[in-house]
């Protein structure tokens, strides 16, 4: 919940009207982000919302290009602090300063006026902030990532080991027939790194489809924020977000398949044949 002055969409030049209009001041008139709309009661264009002592009528949904904003519901700043019994309206100010201007000489005069308690920091400073839980749970889902990854790559192992000892006589041809020592190694590391990126491809289909099925199904993922607030977002897996489990992928089919790949090719063709 926010309380803002209809100025605010020229501040936040992202933040849209998608539906509806813009709340009139001082007439209990609400707009809603795009993610909150039909999240709960009332949050839906032309219905009401109750909270605190007053009845809220949604006249916009607000859109932003899948930012936070789409989480927040504006109000009146004023109408906001009569209604939670504040006597000021503001906890915050969001400013935005003309092209060119020093931004950091900007804040240092704000946070060295003695007349306010203020601190002033960017607003991408503010978020990086906020999002130090997300790091950690990052670091914590890359671990386990990892980890596997690392039984992954044993049931690569097992499996390109299978592969040679079912392939023994074409290793034994192949060998007769005067391929090198090289060129088994490379086919037998190329299939389990081809194997493994099968695999990936997969994996990647499956998190695509579960990212929009789960958003859809439940309009939306919800986790509480550090500012006791409550953030809306959607799962979306983006081709940059594919290219660390690419590269565990290949990981996991080179040094998987490398092991196998080298048996292969130190058998003799005598011996290939013979055991074949």
């Amino acid at each position: 919940m926010r309380g803002v002055d209809p100025v605010a969409l020229r501040v936040h030049d992202e933040v849209k009207i998608a539906e509806g209009r813009m709340f009139q001041p001082s007439s209990s008139e609400a707009v809603v982000g795009k993610a909150v709309a039909g999240r709960y009661q009332g949050a839906a264009l032309g219905q009401e919302l109750h909270f605190g002592t007053g009845t809220w009528k949604v006249v916009g949904i607000l859109e932003s290009g899948g930012s936070s904003f789409e989480s927040e519901v504006w109000v009146d700043a004023r109408q906001l602090a009569d209604d939670a019994k504040r006597s000021l309206p503001y906890s915050g100010f969001r400013i935005r300063v003309a092209p060119g201007a020093d931004i950091d000489a900007l804040a240092r005069r704000i946070a060295d006026d003695p007349r306010w308690a203020l601190q002033a920091t960017r607003e991408i400073d503010y978020y990086e902030s906020l999002s130090s839980t997300a790091n950690t749970l990052y670091i914590i889902v890359a671990g386990l990532a990892v980890l596997a990854g690392i039984g992954a790559m044993f049931g690569a192992t097992n499996t390109m080991y299978a592969a040679v000892q079912a392939r023994t006589s074409e290793i034994g041809t192949l060998r007769a027939l005067g391929f090198s020592r090289g060129s088994i190694l490379t086919a037998f590391l190329a299939e389990s790194v081809m194997t493994a990126g099968f695999a990936f491809a997969i994996g990647a289909l499956v998190a695509w489809a579960l990212g929009l099925g789960i958003s859809w199904a439940m309009g939306g993922i919800g986790f509480a924020a550090s500012t006791f607030s409550t953030n809306v977002v959607s799962l979306r897996v983006a081709p940059q977000d594919l290219l660390m489990p690419l590269a565990l992928a290949i990981l996991i089919g080179v040094f998987g398949g490398l092991a196998p790949a080298a048996a292969a090719a130190s058998l003799r063709p005598v011996e290939a044949l013979r055991k074949a």
